[in-house]
């Protein structure tokens, strides 16, 4: 084998390994964000009275009114605005799959923000809506720290998103 023969092996070894790691820790990664939403959600569940609580409106693609006339801002998320590429798209889905729905909703460090809206996370059936709705491209990842508690899990799915081609990252250029 040449000295080049042997220097290209190496260089493919050396990717291999690199492509190995990076893969096993995107997956680790993955699994510890998934466990996270889980344990969060139960721990919600326990210290949080929402039996009550349901979405009487949806206002766009990250604001929901509630039946008890709270207007809740999903915390850690940004969807299109009206006017917007796939604004329709992102306020269509939020409807889909809030409206009419009983609804946990989880505080993170800020109670409102400046329009007088709740900053919250919110849980339909153990589904947490702001990370779905930026895992399938109808959102965008938005940190507004010190409400970050979901943050490395949205910044994820948005890579794998926007990776993927999903929703407003194949649309909207």
């Amino acid at each position: 084998m040449t000295p080049i023969q042997k220097k290209y092996w190496l260089y493919f070894f050396a990717l291999l390994a690199f492509l190995l790691l990076t893969t096993t820790s995107l997956y680790y990664a993955l699994h510890k964000n998934i466990r996270l939403l889980a344990v969060s959600y139960l721990d919600t569940l326990k210290s949080n009275d929402s039996d009550l609580l349901m979405v009487s409106r949806v206002i766009d693609g990250d604001t929901v009114e509630l039946n008890d006339g709270s207007v809740i801002r999903y915390i850690g998320i940004d969807s299109p605005e009206k006017g917007k590429c796939y604004f329709e798209d992102s306020s269509k889905e939020n409807k889909k799959l809030t409206l009419g729905k009983h609804v946990v909703i989880e505080k993170d460090k800020t109670d409102k923000d400046i329009y007088g809206r709740l900053l919250r996370y919110i849980w339909v059936d153990g589904v947490l809506i702001n990370h779905y709705l930026v895992k399938n491209g109808f959102a965008k990842s938005y940190p507004y720290p010190p409400d970050t508690k979901y943050q490395t899990v949205f910044d994820l799915a948005q890579k794998n998103a926007k990776d993927g081609g999903l929703g407003l990252w194949s649309s909207c250029k």
